[in-house]
């Protein structure tokens, strides 16, 4: 009897062995953006020979917004084209190791509250130190006028 429980789950786990590895045939045969010989999604650079772009903010109006990491600037992208002005230039940024301005995001009120937020390695040249801030700035139509310290 007990030989005979075995090989029923044994038989068991084989049929679902099998049934799952039909699943997974089925499920990579299917046809889905992105998938080899798919043109549905094509891949096309919209901008190169950017110096360390390191983090992206999309906004609701459809603007990009990214940042170079050793820099300190953001820019917005529009419709496939960088406006002419850096939208904002972040000022003394540690940019050694894995510092720099590192961190982006856009409101989600986007523009009804004007804000980006940036996470940066601030250089203090004047104490000699290096820390991280996390600061708000104030858009105005395709620049950022001021620089609140948040933290």
């Amino acid at each position: 009897m007990e030989t005979k429980g075995r090989l029923a789950l044994i038989a068991a786990l084989v049929a679902i062995l099998v049934a799952l590895a039909g699943l997974a045939v089925l499920w990579w045969s299917v046809s889905r953006p992105g998938a080899p010989g798919n043109d549905q999604v094509q891949l096309a650079p919209v901008r190169t020979g950017l110096p360390w772009p390191i983090a992206l903010a999309f906004s609701p109006d459809g603007r990009v917004f990214f940042a170079e990491r050793f820099s300190g600037r953001i820019q917005v992208l529009g419709n496939t084209t960088i406006l002419d002005s850096t939208f904002f230039a972040i000022p003394e940024i540690a940019s050694s190791g894995e510092q720099g301005l590192l961190g982006l995001a856009v409101d989600p009120n986007f523009p009804n509250r004007p804000y980006v937020y940036v996470y940066y390695t601030r250089d203090d040249a004047a104490n000699g130190t290096v820390y991280n801030r996390i600061v708000r700035i104030r858009s105005s139509g395709s620049i950022g006028i001021g620089m609140d310290v948040l933290r």
